[in-house]
């Protein structure tokens, strides 16, 4: 709690452009006299008191905060960062109880499932739809006693915070990704407007799987909880967070709209050029696509960025080769073949950071090992990267296999 609170001090303090020394806290400490180390005595005897309290405290409405109670209570394992991962996956706030499903939501989804029947001779219904608070605390504490909690959070809700409890939610078809191929995927995904509704996970988010099945009406809003920011912020800094691959896939979209004389291709390989990474054939197939030219770019100068020791090289993209596999995202120019040296365990690690963070930060990015899973047609050992948001097999995969070193990090960091 102390360092936390010298670390808060410093961090407002640099926010402010003030000068922050070694001397700094020292000073402080004079300026206050004894009343300073009174305060972090206080904070340290009274940690379980303080601790929800620690940043900007959010302003729970009475009847979220006795859910939260009782999940707390019902569910062993669910904390802060689980209820800070709901806000940040649906944008800050809760979603009341309706107290039932609504009707004419209910009768928009079956109309939709008609038609979607009907496109692809199927005999598909609404697997699920109203949920009550109470009724997605039974769901989620059931899962999470053989998942655990953080397992069950990517695909299941904390209770208060589903869409389902506003009776205007529908898990329709299949909830079973393996079911949802590219084309029925898109086709909700066009024609849920049509009915009035909306596909909520389109792309993975904060851990939360792609849900091509999970139609909401338009109308259903969170209900916003003030102050959840501040909170939730005061967790620590994340060990790539300044090495921000949202913000350096924006500065290259940016460059990308501004540069109207060159292929996309072209600009990906001036890229290569400036940074070192030598390559092979990247487009004797045919273009790369531009959303996925930039967020290559991002993830590589990333990559670059936090391991500058690591040596890329290129050996395939839009090429000839991967013509006559028409429906990879080889050719559809959405990904890129690499292999990189030194590979030891440590720079295999951070490559892996890098990538699994990359597929946190920006939706649609995925990526395959195939030096420890080699795909059916592997030519030889390499990493598979892709940009496609609508390919939900290859996004759920790559966020299994990165929850999957998470585990272990976490696991090997116990003494």
């Amino acid at each position: 709690m102390k360092e936390n609170l010298n670390e808060e001090i410093i961090r407002n303090r640099e926010l402010m452009g003030l000068p922050v020394n070694e001397n700094f806290l020292d000073k402080l400490k004079d300026l206050f006299g004894g009343a300073y180390d009174k305060i972090l005595d206080f904070l340290d005897d009274n940690e379980d008191e303080v601790e929800m309290k620690f940043g900007e405290a959010p302003e729970f409405p009475s009847d979220l905060q006795n859910l939260l109670d009782r999940v707390k209570e019902e569910i062993p394992g669910v904390d802060k960062d689980n209820i800070c991962r709901e806000l940040k996956i649906n944008g800050g706030g809760y979603m009341p109880d309706n107290g039932s499903v609504d009707s004419q939501a209910e009768m928009d989804a079956k109309s939709l499932l008609k038609k979607f029947n009907q496109t692809f001779g199927l005999k598909a219904g609404i697997v699920s739809g109203y949920r009550s608070w109470d009724d997605q605390i039974d769901n989620f504490a059931s899962k999470a006693s053989s998942r655990g909690v953080d397992s069950t959070q990517n695909a299941n809700t904390i209770p208060g915070f589903s869409q389902h409890h506003s009776g205007k939610c529908f898990d329709i078809y299949s909830v079973n990704s393996s079911d949802w191929d590219t084309e029925k995927t898109e086709w909700v995904r066009d024609h849920a407007g049509d009915y009035g509704f909306e596909v909520t996970y389109q792309n993975e988010k904060n851990g939360r799987i792609a849900e091509p099945w999970h139609i909401v009406k338009r109308e259903v809003e969170f209900t916003p909880i003030a102050g959840w920011q501040g909170w939730c912020s005061s967790k620590g800094i994340e060990s790539l967070e300044d090495n921000d691959v949202e913000e350096i896939a924006r500065y290259y979209e940016e460059e990308t709209n501004n540069d109207l004389d060159r292929d996309n291709s072209e600009i990906l390989k001036s890229f290569f050029d400036d940074e070192g990474i030598t390559f092979n054939d990247v487009d004797s197939g045919g273009d790369m696509d531009k959303d996925a030219a930039t967020k290559f770019m991002a993830v590589l100068k990333s990559l670059k960025n936090f391991a500058p020791e690591v040596s890329v090289r290129i050996t395939s993209g839009n090429d000839k080769f991967h013509m006559r596999y028409p429906s990879s995202n080889h050719a559809k120019g959405r990904a890129l073949d690499l292999v990189f040296t030194p590979k030891n365990e440590d720079t295999t690690q951070k490559v892996y950071q890098v990538f699994c963070k990359s597929r946190e930060k920006l939706p649609g990015f995925s990526f395959i090992d195939e030096y420890r899973f080699p795909s059916r047609g592997a030519t030889g050992g390499h990493f598979h990267i892709s940009y496609n948001p609508t390919n939900i097999e290859d996004l759920n995969s790559t966020m299994r296999i990165c929850n999957e070193i998470n585990e272990t990090e976490d696991e090997s960091s116990v003494s």
